[in-house]
């Protein structure tokens, strides 16, 4: 069985789906943005994040804004909080689990309206993302 599931992720990673990959794995340490833990601070809002290889990950245990701004957020964001907040990831406005997104909008996701995802989500020193891709 265990030669099974050797295959499976063999394949499966060679189609580029990294579903069988733990969420904050970091495959390279060379890159200062892999090593940064992100925030945001806002209200209510309290988010840690990080980005890795698949894309950006929320982490469990972070505070989601309930309000939505419907003008502001694609309608894309809007579906995918609604998923979000009827399956068990988010309970009381809280992440149950860790979440992987696509990019470091999950800002969007996190504040219930449009934000540029590397300019909100910051260091502990204060450094926004942005900053660090770009150094």
């Amino acid at each position: 069985m265990e030669e099974f599931v050797d295959n499976v992720k063999v394949l499966i990673n060679a189609l580029g789906y990294k579903v069988l990959e733990p969420f904050a794995q970091v495959v390279s340490s060379s890159s200062t943005v892999d090593d940064e833990l992100l925030f945001i601070t806002s209200g209510s809002v309290n988010a840690t994040g990080k980005v890795t290889t698949e894309g950006f990950v929320v982490f469990a245990g972070t505070m989601v804004n309930e309000k939505t701004s419907a003008k502001s957020l694609s309608a894309g964001m809007q579906k995918l909080r609604q998923t979000l907040f009827n399956s068990d990831k988010v309970q009381n406005c809280i992440t149950t689990e860790d979440i992987l997104f696509s990019s470091s909008s999950a800002a969007d996701f996190i504040l219930g309206y449009s934000v540029s995802g590397p300019r909100t989500w910051k260091t502990k020193e204060g450094k926004i993302l942005k900053e660090i891709e770009d150094s």
